[in-house]
């Protein structure tokens, strides 16, 4: 498997929400699993891979986990989940994505700072749109 695909689909675990991702291309099987501490560890039935680290150089982005439309507020209360500026961590709701008759919460996947928005509530989002972006601590 090229190196530069094991690279993409790390950076991708790492940003996103999963906790594992399996990949099987003819005989090979690649493993990638994320550990609390933010470590993605490889294994490859080809060849043993290193460890690789999620780096957090860049700042975080927060992805939209189905296709639907964002939704920023409570339903029921009608109050902001996040704010421009406000401060989030791991677990806490950003807002949902609404599709049919489901509603997807949207969890930071880091604790920060919220940097950037790009979605408004009630616009339309695809799988894997960018909607919130993340300053960590270590980043500020």
């Amino acid at each position: 498997m090229e190196t530069d695909v094991v690279r993409h689909l790390t950076a991708h675990l790492c940003q996103s929400q999963m906790r594992e991702l399996e990949l099987r291309v003819g005989g090979s099987t690649l493993l990638l699993v994320r550990s609390a501490q933010q470590q993605v560890e490889t294994s490859s039935t080809a060849t043993q891979q290193p460890v690789i680290t999620c780096e957090r150089s860049s700042p975080v982005e927060l992805v939209s986990p189905a296709v639907g439309t964002f939704i920023a507020e409570h339903p029921v209360t009608a109050q902001r989940f996040s704010e421009l500026g406000g401060e989030v961590k791991v677990g806490d709701i950003m807002g949902l994505v609404s599709y049919g008759n489901f509603l997807r919460a949207v969890e930071a996947g880091s604790t920060g700072r919220i940097s950037a928005v790009f979605v408004e509530s009630g616009e339309k989002v695809g799988f894997g749109q960018k909607l919130f972006e993340l300053k960590t601590r270590s980043q500020a």
